[in-house]
């Protein structure tokens, strides 16, 4: 489990040619998984801090089925299209109590690090979202304004990936970049950077990758 978490996901980000570890910054990496969310504190190209909390896409998918009075696969299919936590609406207010409590634990998660590895002070922090549920519309926008650090969601499988065109769309890739973080970084084991130029992300072109802000 270890291998195939935290680690296949630090892979990623250091075989991504417009991803750097150069700036003094905290990474907390979100994987929503089906069952459980994980949390994983990338700084200075390590893994420094792992957790798992039991709080999943399905128990989202629940509430929404429980909610609405929908079938299992209704409420996955409303969560996916429907699901917009920017506007108020039945949808959010069946889910909301577990975003929140999802924001708690990543701020908790964060300030431990800070107390734990950083001698208690903040550091500059960008949060990346992947996982089955990254793709909830707003996802971003309320984990930034709940934690209150920047927020993107991990994309960055297509900064690396070669494809036929004939077969996949980038439209395609860029819904389903956020699931394939893990597998991409396991399946990456034993090749080397070399082929990768590493390079800065310019400040004005941060936002459309990982942007940060102080504290």
């Amino acid at each position: 489990a270890v291998e195939v978490e935290p680690f296949s996901i630090l892979r990623l980000l250091r075989f991504d040619p417009e991803f750097s570890f150069e700036n003094e910054v905290l990474f907390p990496v979100i994987n929503i998984g089906y069952n459980y969310t994980s949390i994983n504190m990338v700084d200075k190209g390590m893994v420094r801090f792992s957790r798992t909390i039991p709080t999943g896409g399905r128990k989202i998918t629940d509430s929404i089925a429980s909610a609405l009075g929908k079938s299992f696969e209704e409420a996955e299919e409303i969560k996916i299209k429907e699901l917009d936590l920017t506007k108020e609406s039945p949808l959010t207010k069946a889910t909301m109590a577990l975003f929140d409590g999802l924001s708690l634990e990543i701020k908790r998660s964060i300030n431990f690090y800070f107390n734990k590895f950083n001698d208690g002070k903040t550091m500059d922090t960008a949060i990346l979202i992947e996982g089955g549920s990254a793709n909830i519309k707003g996802i971003e926008k309320y984990i930034e304004t709940s934690v209150g650090y920047a927020s993107g969601v991990n994309r960055l499988f297509t900064n690396i990936a070669r494809f036929d065109s004939n077969l996949f769309t980038k439209e395609y890739l860029f819904e389903m970049a956020p699931m394939f973080s893990v597998a991409t970084g396991l399946a990456l084991r034993g090749h080397t950077l070399k082929s990768v130029a590493k390079k800065k992300v310019p400040q004005e072109q941060a936002k459309n990758v990982l942007a940060y802000k102080k504290g």
